[in-house]
């Protein structure tokens, strides 16, 4: 029997993490470009006119989210190795590429998107205190950040769709410091969270009538 090649098992897949957009009207995934994994986009009813949207050249991009609003690819993304890992936006239409956390050792999550604001997201930013990440409401459109809530004893935050925070989580033992997960898992960690309440001790933010 012969041998699997090992390029099959280890290389890059040809494409993955296909997304359709909020709208319905584009479709992003990640491919290869130039031998390095970036986002391509292609409106949903004519994949002919696929284009590769990011131009990353050493480090490939694992993951990527859509804005509410359908104008942007996000994805976050660390330099050589460094860890430090920033949120990134593509304008779909322009093709510019804007750091919305332009901070030195920093690692940046996404803790929320929600289906009904479109013009604003709340991320997970550590760059005050390397061990919880403070919760800001970012403006897309224009980059601007805005403090919600500073964080010096919870784990992660849920929040609703009116990007209201009603709940925060610690650990029962040891609050794990924010340096101490990858971004991945840090964006994650609400649904985590939710599927073993049992190793968390919970603070409960009622709603109030608007």
């Amino acid at each position: 029997m012969p041998l699997i090649e090992r390029a099959k098992i280890f290389g890059n897949p040809s494409k993955t993490g296909g997304k359709l957009s909020p709208d319905g009207k584009w479709l992003s995934w990640i491919a290869p470009r130039d031998g390095v994994l970036n986002v391509w986009v292609a409106p949903a009813g004519d994949l002919s006119k696929a284009r590769p949207l990011t131009e990353e050249k050493t480090r490939p991009l694992r993951t990527s989210f859509w804005s509410p609003d359908s104008k942007h690819v996000l994805f976050i993304q660390d330099k050589g190795g460094d860890e430090n890992f920033l949120l990134y936006g593509v304008d779909v239409a322009s093709g510019k590429q804007t750091n919305y956390t332009p901070f030195e050792k920093t690692r940046a999550s996404v803790l929320h998107i929600s289906s009904k604001i479109k013009d604003r997201i709340l991320v997970g930013i550590n760059n005050r205190d390397p061990r919880w990440h403070d919760v800001y409401s970012l403006e897309l459109a224009t980059g601007k950040l805005t403090l919600v809530q500073q964080n010096d004893r919870y784990g992660g935050y849920l929040a609703d769709d009116q990007l209201k925070l009603r709940i925060a989580e610690k650990h029962a033992a040891t609050a794990a410091p924010a340096t101490s997960a990858s971004p991945t898992a840090r964006s994650t960690s609400a649904a985590a969270a939710c599927a073993s309440r049992s190793r968390l001790s919970m603070r409960w933010r009622p709603r109030t009538s608007r």
